[in-house]
């Protein structure tokens, strides 16, 4: 099968979780930011690497 990530999906889910890091920031929650965008990375790292073992 001809697949390859889905950077479409990728841009939404860092757009979101970039957002809610904001928000969390303005809120005083620097810890909880940072760990938003730790997470964010980390899960869109995973969809790219899944996107690339389809092709």
């Amino acid at each position: 099968m001809d697949s390859k990530p889905d950077f479409e999906q990728m841009y939404y889910t860092l757009f979101r979780s970039v957002t809610h890091a904001a928000t969390l920031l303005e809120q005083g929650n620097t810890v909880r930011a940072y760990l938003a965008l730790v997470d964010a990375q980390r899960t869109t790292e995973e969809m790219y690497i899944a996107g690339e073992e389809d092709v």
